[in-house]
């Protein structure tokens, strides 16, 4: 026996150790499916009659369709929200020429204005009229942010190119205007000093006489050196506007995205009530899982027979095993079945077509081994006389000048050992599927200890 020799659990032996059994786990899946589906017939069935469980199932089936309902209304009035301010954000992204402006490439325009309302106290008086040089200023500060001349110039969001800040207590109105070319710039800047001067007039009748006077005007582009203090505004302004924008597009997109899947996903709760139908689904459903689960039980405690039995399944590891050769491979009974037949060839079990071809095989290879004429014993710890003495009556046929006797087993009958006596040559048979390591490693080590010549063993499927 050849020591290094390793068992191992060959994934195409255990396939066709579990093929073979087909109709065992079938057979097993079928009941498993008999069981569940008669437990969950019979407990459904029971629930048809039962007025407390109808009407129970009842009012969950209520509440479960209220809540959905409820989600579904939730949801589309979201998707409806959301489609339309993103509508309005896209059309934004198309109109606005803030979004079309380059950040690191803006032209810039200021305009600075004093608002004087020659103000004076009256020493002589004990009433001094208020000074409503801050009302003047608030007032031309409304009307530039307002919008509304914006839209003669313009539709295009242009309003959000001026950033306009009055200081109250320098009496100054401040205007930035960006813009990507000096052409947009200057045609925003004439609107606001034309919409200052028309309304200048209303403005002295209703609040008091003022004058408003532009004491700076500074053009500029953020590309030259004379900007770069004011980078960070326009970054403010241009850049982060921008980002911000698109950021709230990305957003609002994945937001809808969400929640047309969660609508999609959205399951109207059925109808629970108990009825015959029911009680057919519910033994279809059940049966389906019973037949699963009994099939895995069933592969589940095959794969477990084959792993702790130790047969020997495969006739090639016997040489792997033991260290000798492999006569042949005996059919010693025909394939029942068209499954088995099939499944012996696609797995090579057939090495030879015929049990004649066989004979012969062992034949022509005990000439080759044995050129002398000595007797030869047959002998097994598992396949059946009937096979042992044929073999040996056919193999004597074919040998004409040698004897071949079968001794069947040869350590527990007086026969056999009177047989093995005059045979110094054995042949072991082994029958696949059945035959056991350990027996054939007794019946191996039995041999070798009566000084017996092992010339090879025949398998037997």
């Amino acid at each position: 026996m050849q020591e290094y020799y390793q068992e191992e659990i060959e994934i195409k032996e255990l396939f066709y150790f579990i093929l073979k059994k087909v109709k065992v786990w079938v057979l097993i899946g079928l009941l498993f499916a008999l069981l569940f589906a008669g437990v969950k017939g019979f407990s459904t069935w029971r629930k048809i009659d039962n007025s407390e469980i109808t009407t129970k199932l009842r009012e969950e089936y209520e509440e479960e369709l209220a809540d959905y309902k409820e989600q579904k209304s939730i949801l589309e009035t979201h998707i409806n929200d959301t489609e339309i301010e993103l509508a309005h954000v896209r059309e934004y992204l198309k109109k606005s020429y803030l979004m079309e402006i380059n950040p690191f490439n803006v032209y810039t325009e200021n305009l600075t204005y004093y608002i004087s309302t020659n103000y004076m106290i009256m020493p002589d008086k004990t009433y001094q009229s208020p000074d409503c040089a801050s009302l003047v200023l608030n007032a031309y500060e409304t009307i530039l942010t307002n919008g509304a001349f914006y839209e003669e110039i313009d539709n295009n969001y242009l309003q959000e190119l001026v950033d306009i800040q009055a200081d109250k207590e320098m009496l100054t109105l401040s205007i930035d205007i960006i813009g990507k070319s000096p052409e947009d710039v200057g045609a925003i800047v004439k609107g606001i000093m034309h919409e200052i001067e028309k309304n200048k007039a209303a403005i002295n009748d209703k609040i008091g006489e003022h004058e408003i006077e532009l004491v700076a005007f500074h053009k500029q582009s953020t590309t030259s050196t004379i900007a770069a203090t004011n980078k960070s505004r326009i970054d403010l302004l241009v850049g982060q506007k921008q980002k911000q924008v698109k950021d709230n597009v990305v957003e609002l997109e994945q937001g809808l995205r969400e929640s047309r899947k969660k609508l999609n996903d959205l399951k109207e709760p059925e109808d629970n009530k108990i009825t015959k139908r029911t009680v057919i689904v519910a033994m279809v459903k059940f049966g389906l899982i019973g037949l699963l689960a009994g099939i895995f039980l069933a592969l589940f405690s095959l794969v477990v027979v084959f792993s702790t039995t130790n047969a020997i399944n495969n006739a090639e590891n016997l040489y792997k095993r033991y260290g000798y050769i492999l006569l042949s491979v005996l059919a010693g009974s025909s394939q029942k079945g068209f499954l088995n037949a099939h499944l012996t060839k696609i797995f090579g079990k057939n090495l030879v077509s015929t049990y004649e071809e066989s004979v012969e095989v062992i034949k022509e290879t005990l000439e080759v081994l044995l050129p002398e004429k000595e007797p030869i014993a047959l002998v097994s710890n598992s396949v059946g006389v009937d096979v042992t003495q044929r073999l040996a009556t056919d193999l004597n046929t074919a040998l004409s000048s040698r004897q071949v006797v079968s001794a069947g087993v040869a350590w527990n009958k007086s026969g056999s050992l009177t047989v093995l006596k005059s045979s110094p040559n054995v042949v072991i048979l082994v029958k696949l599927g059945e035959s056991k390591t350990t027996n054939v490693d007794m019946l191996v080590s039995y041999l070798l200890k009566a000084d017996k010549q092992i010339i090879g063993f025949v398998a037997v499927q």
